[in-house]
């Protein structure tokens, strides 16, 4: 069975918590031969909620800790302001911070934490670490609701394994090798999911649709060289797996009831391929997933899907003043869109704001965070 063990050292990203950190880890695939069932055709169809609908400012708040003040903050990505903060009494070590369709749930440790900010980067070092808490906030950051933590196997599985918060806040999932447990806060209520699949897939990453009706997933089969990733209906109980062959996955991206997977291609100094590469699309409803190839191997590295289903979006930039998003059409893997930018300092995008109609870059600079211009997606 296959373990991620949390280390005393955690990696963050010092600005965008919640958008650059999925609970996943890196998949570490081991070689042999495929038998998972391959991707399907799509049969897009009429897709539900694909109507274009308008951004508003909620679309761009994202919520961060800020280690320094030892506070919640929700920033505004258009503007680089702080709306509304939540103060904390003791010092926490956030696991992960994610909105919810209330406003903000934080999995935290409760503790000092020794912090040093490495290009853009946070090392979080524990120090005298406490007990585990989740804290649930409104859209304003006042605090609804906290949990003290307990259950021994839950905090191991939290601490040890990967997880993800329901829509609503109310639940957790956490995977142990190929086993997936959901926690519900209020009950205190853990139980096993004996989920029908077909395939057996030791889990790298786990994430909930926007309905919270379905799992996305990410993870290995025994002996294969590449990534097993699929969705799961949580209400029936069953599952279907696909296969990538040579798939080295890095980051699981939901919005809606889709998915996209970033696929770790080492640039062309190291050997890898600058001119191809991948990323991996599902439809949770459907239970259908594919491959879709992209220009550079360098994109395939960020990756967001657009809440209607329609497109996936790439970004290639380094740390660099400039980088180039691109947008591709689902139904048939063809290019629709591209747009380089040009920013006044240098930056590194951290991940993809996308919506029905527009994406933009998350780009980390030393003065906080800024959006790219816009790729239109038509």
């Amino acid at each position: 069975m296959k373990k991620l063990f949390l280390t005393l050292t955690i990696v963050f990203c010092i600005t965008l918590l919640a958008a650059c950190s999925e609970g996943g880890a890196l998949n570490t695939p081991v070689m042999g031969e495929n038998t998972a069932t391959p991707a399907e055709p799509l049969d897009m169809g009429e897709i539900p909620g694909s109507a274009i609908t308008i951004p508003n400012k909620s679309d761009f708040l994202l919520p961060e800790y800020d280690y320094n003040e030892n506070k919640l903050n929700m920033n505004d990505l258009f503007t680089g302001m702080v709306e509304s903060s939540y103060s904390f009494e003791t010092a926490q070590t956030p696991m992960l911070v994610q909105k919810t369709n209330q406003g903000v749930a934080m999995l935290s440790r409760q503790g000092t934490s020794d912090l040093q900010n490495v290009d853009g980067i946070a090392i979080i070092s524990e120090g005298n670490s406490m007990d585990m808490m989740y804290w649930l906030f409104d859209k304003e950051l006042k605090l609804q609701k906290q949990y003290e933590l307990t259950d021994e196997d839950l905090i191991d599985g939290l601490e040890r394994y990967v997880f993800a918060f329901s829509p609503d806040g109310k639940e957790i999932i956490y995977a142990v090798g190929d086993s997936l447990f959901r926690y519900t806060f209020e009950s205190q209520n853990l139980e096993q999911l004996v989920v029908d699949m077909g395939q057996t897939v030791y889990y790298d990453s786990i994430s909930y649709s926007g309905s919270g009706k379905y799992l996305a997933f990410y993870g290995d089969l025994n002996d294969k060289d590449g990534t097993a990733y699929g969705a799961i209906d949580l209400e029936n109980r069953r599952g279907k797996v696909f296969f990538a062959n040579h798939f080295l996955a890095t980051t699981l991206t939901v919005n809606g009831e889709y998915a996209a997977i970033a696929n770790a291609v080492r640039p062309a100094s190291m050997g890898g391929s600058s001119k191809t590469g991948s990323v991996l699309f599902v439809d949770l409803a459907r239970l259908q997933g594919k491959q879709i190839s992209v220009d550079s191997g360098e994109e395939s590295g960020l990756a967001s899907v657009s809440s209607n289903g329609r497109f996936v979006i790439t970004c290639e930039g380094g740390d660099s003043p400039s980088g180039v998003l691109r947008a591709y059409q689902v139904s048939d893997g063809a290019k629709i869109a591209e747009q380089v930018y040009t920013m006044d300092v240098n930056c590194k995008p951290c991940s993809i704001l996308t919506l029905d109609q527009a994406a933009y870059a998350v780009l980390i600079t030393d003065s906080g965070n800024l959006l790219s211009p816009e790729i239109m997606l038509h």
